[in-house]
């Protein structure tokens, strides 16, 4: 199953930021409950304590006539400042790869010192 193009095998270990994140997300066009559940992978107990985060950090606000959670702006400026994260993270890996093949590691250990 995939849930904002991430595979749901790929989901583990997810820090909060990732949490929130998807959250809001879901949120963005105005999720009920259930939808924001299974879109960000997390069971009722686990929602209801980001969802109180949220709200009362004002990221996330609950319109009880429509029974609908929406991403405020400040919920969308961390949603942005977030995606920018991820590229900076992509890209930062990109160069590592880049830097690693100068030095490729060998299956046999070298002295550091030639005696």
């Amino acid at each position: 199953m995939m849930a904002f193009g991430v595979d749901l095998s790929e989901r583990r270990r997810r820090d909060s930021n990732q949490i929130k994140y998807e959250v809001l997300m879901a949120a963005l066009p105005g999720g009920r409950k259930t939808h924001i559940m299974y879109e960000s992978g997390l069971n009722l107990k686990q929602l209801n304590l980001y969802l109180g985060d949220l709200i009362t950090h004002g990221a996330l606000e609950f319109r009880p006539g429509e029974k609908r959670y929406f991403t405020t702006e400040r919920g969308r400026a961390f949603v942005k400042a977030f995606d920018h994260y991820r590229e900076t993270i992509n890209l930062l890996g990109k160069q590592e790869a880049a830097l690693a093949e100068f030095f490729p590691t060998t299956a046999t250990k070298r002295p550091l010192v030639a005696r």
